[in-house]
């Protein structure tokens, strides 16, 4: 759990956790308010079945606990986020990686903060006396 509250810290700044957070301030559970947030998980690529899933998810529970803003849904959020980050295989462990050269490729959606995750991984690799070779391509 240590690893990724250390995770959300260093990307509260992002664009796209900024705007989950700003939902999370809002003061009812309006239509607009589960639009949005299902907008947004969309948008930071987590898929049409886990959007749908976590949305059921999360109505759920504010009917179940009987919770009247999204303030106090918040923390059930992120909860569900870290449950589901636990559920994938070497989350949180080191690279262990073999044979040489280790090619790393990087995908996601932009302000997901691709850019600083290579130069943070890059600066990690050179600690250990590893040569780094880094490339990029857009789309555009």
């Amino acid at each position: 759990m240590a690893l990724f509250k250390k995770l959300f810290a260093g990307i509260k700044n992002n664009k796209w956790v900024s705007g989950i957070a700003k939902l999370f301030s809002g003061k009812s559970f309006s239509d607009e308010f589960w639009d949005e947030l299902e907008n947004n998980l969309i948008a930071g690529d987590t898929g049409i079945d886990f959007t749908e899933e976590i949305i059921d998810f999360l109505k759920d529970e504010a009917k179940s606990k009987k919770l009247k803003t999204p303030a106090e849904l918040k923390d059930v959020f992120i909860n569900k986020i870290v449950d589901e980050l636990n559920t994938v295989k070497g989350m949180g462990e080191d690279f262990k990686l073999t044979p040489k050269p280790y090619v790393l490729l990087m995908i996601g959606v932009n302000g997901s903060g691709k850019t600083t995750s290579a130069g943070k991984l890059a600066a990690k690799f050179q600690a250990k006396n590893q040569r780094v070779v880094m490339a990029a391509a857009d789309t555009n």
